[in-house]
């Protein structure tokens, strides 16, 4: 029940613990295995660390992990409503820590003072179900907060709250994925089909390339390109050199031009990713949610440059735990996604690269000569379900951190990065 949140520093050295900050729930909330244990990211500065829990509690502690101030949000704005639990990330705006509160009750965007925990401004905003965060983008020359959020899209003025634009034709299925930058002034957009596909009918024209014009004293929103196809689960949509990719839970990478719109490839890659991918140089890196990774060369041409296994699921039983169907492999979510995208799926199954098997995972393997391996300082595949708290282990999100990646599943924190000189 999620009883007590938890801060938890590590060192990006080794992965000891150096310090830890826990405070009692202000809003004891069920722990749910498609968002709990992954959600909010904190944000920091050089300041110090700004937190945002689910339960309500907001706080910002020093590099050292004292705590500096803490809030509960629901008791001053009351009882966060939400059937999915809330997932918003905060983020941080010069002296300001804004956070996005959707929820079935009355909704909100809030700024908090980093120095002392302050409300310096609240905007009410219609009740809706909600895991998206806001993004911080340049439009006009001037920083907009961006929050893509079940049914409109909507930018505000960080300094005072104030709404400058919105958007809402055709809006629907956006909860999850947040607006991520393509250039100044625009940005991609996108909704899911939902767990069971209930929303795919409003998902598929919510996946875009939105751009905000500054037209006489007004910002307006258009879009500039759209896609009926591609649709992810919980990842968002991004774009690196020019170029926008979309995963969907099938595990098929959609690639268009982020100028035009122009559909460069759709191949499947990988099983279904739940967290964003992230570009590095000429890579993309596509983190399955079964531990998969796969790389594949950034640019207009499909290649798989490698695939890497990050645990053993031998050593995990990931039809176990309580309250969950059976998710014995990834081919039991490629049959599944088989069905839902047709023609562009065929399509990668018969050209994303000779050879590899939709079968149940091999044992940890090795193809190439890419970072996204092992961790450092002990094999993943001796890694036992004694050693992990969650049974069934699932690759929520990734940080880049100084040359690393860092990745957290529910139980476990992995660090990798290139052992070469």
């Amino acid at each position: 029940m999620k009883e007590t949140c938890h801060v938890i520093a590590l060192s990006l050295k080794d992965g000891k613990e150096l310090w830890r900050q826990s405070v009692p729930s202000a809003q004891p909330v069920r722990s749910t295995y498609t968002q709990t244990r992954s959600t909010p990211t904190p944000a920091v500065d050089a300041k110090g660390i700004y937190v945002f829990f689910e339960t309500g509690n907001a706080l910002a502690l020093s590099h050292d992990g004292k705590v500096q101030w803490q809030r509960d949000l629901t008791e001053d704005y009351g009882l966060f409503e939400s059937t999915i639990g809330l997932a918003s990330s905060p983020t941080v705006f010069e002296d300001k820590m804004i956070l996005l509160v959707d929820h079935e009750g009355p909704s909100y965007l809030l700024a908090l003072d980093t120095a002392t925990g302050e409300s310096k401004w609240k905007t009410d905003r219609t009740s809706r179900t909600s895991y998206s965060s806001p993004v911080l983008h340049k439009i006009a020359g001037k920083t907009h907060v961006v929050c893509s959020s079940s049914g409109s899209v909507d930018g505000y003025d960080p300094a005072t709250g104030e709404m400058l634009w919105t958007y809402e034709d055709n809006i629907g299925g956006n909860r999850s994925g947040a607006a991520l930058p393509v250039r100044d002034s625009v940005f991609t957009i996108s909704g899911s089909p939902g767990m069971h596909n209930e929303r795919e009918a409003e998902a598929r024209n919510t996946n875009l390339a939105m751009k905000v014009e500054l037209i006489g004293d007004r910002y307006e929103p258009k879009v500039l390109w759209n896609t009926t196809e591609a649709m992810p689960a919980f990842n968002s949509p991004m774009s690196h050199q020019n170029f926008s990719y979309w995963v969907t839970k099938a595990g098929i990478v959609f690639c268009y031009n982020s100028e035009t719109g122009e559909k460069l490839y759709a191949k499947r890659a990988c099983g279904t990713c739940w967290a964003t991918p992230v570009a590095i140089g000429d890579r993309i890196y596509l983190f399955g949610k079964d531990g998969t990774t796969v790389v594949i060369a950034a640019g207009p041409e499909f290649k798989v440059l490698a695939e890497n296994q990050l645990w053993n699921p031998d050593e995990f039983g990931m039809d176990s735990g309580p309250g969950r169907g059976s998710m014995t492999s990834r081919n039991r979510v490629s049959d599944h996604a088989v069905e839902h995208d047709g023609a562009d799926v065929k399509e990668a199954k018969d050209n994303s690269g000779a050879g590899r098997s939709t079968s149940p995972i091999a044992p940890p393997s090795k193809k190439g000569n890419d970072a996204a391996t092992q961790p450092d300082d002990k094999s993943a595949s001796n890694i036992t379900l004694e050693e992990s708290r969650f049974a069934d282990p699932v690759q929520y999100g990734v940080a880049l951190v100084s040359g690393s990646l860092v990745i957290r599943t529910g139980g476990m924190v992995f660090c990798i990065r290139s052992t070469q000189p």
